[in-house]
């Protein structure tokens, strides 16, 4: 059973994935350059002490901090449009790395498929390609 602590650090830890998806998209283009070397600045703060981060340290943080966290990484993934396997942590097995990097090609041609522009030829390319990913599941 997870306790408030883990489920903390976990949210801590979607916060940074959504924080490098900014970065790496520079999804807000009216934000001061300064605003990204803070967040690459608090990325890197962060990967320093997330191991050292002990249960003492995280009850002296408040359900209301947490509240809010929990908040602010809805509303960042909701104006991003981040579904939850975008915020997960990565696996901790090379085995279980490749079922959710196929699981994200598949996600990705099910968004694609949704465009009504494509051509016939263009949506049966998209399903072979499906396809061959769910055999290699």
């Amino acid at each position: 059973m997870e306790t408030s602590n883990e489920k903390f650090k976990q949210q801590l830890d979607r916060m940074i994935i959504i924080f490098r998806k900014i970065r790496e998209k520079k999804v807000f283009s009216s934000m001061e350059p300064s605003f990204y070397q803070s967040l690459d600045m608090v990325i890197a703060n962060y990967e320093m002490i997330k191991n050292h981060l002990s249960n003492p340290v995280l009850d002296m943080v408040g359900q209301p901090i947490k509240q809010m966290m929990l908040q602010v990484i809805q509303q960042l993934s909701k104006e991003m449009n981040l579904s939850d396997i975008d915020l997960e942590l990565p696996p901790s097995n090379e085995k279980e790395q490749e079922k959710m990097e196929i699981f994200r090609d598949i996600q990705q041609i099910d968004k694609q498929l949704s465009n009504q522009n494509l051509s016939e030829a263009e949506i049966n390319a998209l399903l072979d390609e499906r396809r061959n990913f769910k055999k290699g599941e």
